[in-house]
């Protein structure tokens, strides 16, 4: 379902923003999916290291990828203007949406990677946020590190 909406959606391109995107996971890997299908939603890399915008921007410029590369912290974005946000490694649930204290976040779609304490990271969420969510969990044959894809949306401050 997530594939067919988001993919295959040709009538809206959509915007992305991959925060704290180091070395351009997830965000790079979607730009090349995307290029690949000929899918034109537009994907910005936030980052605020400046060795890591260096490797993106030649990264980019190699493949011929039409990225923009932020190099910023997240709290100097304006996040309200994007459809979908990934963040992988940043910070926990509650700290990483306390950047977005001043801003309507209800109608973005929000893919987390988080690790094997996800369950309790997303217990202690819950104390502040309501929000519909849809956890994936990683194949075991493939990766045990016991992490999950979080899909976090209707997000409202409690």
């Amino acid at each position: 379902m997530l594939e067919h909406s988001f993919f295959n959606n040709k009538k809206k391109k959509k915007k992305i923003l991959d925060v704290g995107t180091g070395a351009g996971f997830p965000g790079l890997v979607l730009s090349l999916l995307m290029e690949d299908k000929r899918i034109g939603h537009e994907i910005t890399l936030v980052e605020a290291n400046g060795k890591k915008i260096d490797f993106l921007r030649h990264t980019c410029k190699d493949l011929g990828l039409n990225v923009e590369i932020l190099h910023k912290r997240v709290e100097d974005i304006k996040v309200s203007k994007y459809h979908f946000v990934t963040a992988r490694a940043v910070a926990p649930l509650n700290k990483f949406f306390s950047f977005f204290n001043n801003e309507n976040i209800n109608n973005i779609f929000f893919i987390m990677a988080k690790g094997k304490t996800w369950n309790h990271e997303l217990n202690e969420f819950k104390k502040k946020w309501k929000f519909s969510k849809f956890v994936v969990k990683n194949k075991i044959d493939i990766d045990e590190s016991g992490g999950v894809q979080i899909l976090l949306k209707n997000l409202k401050r409690i």
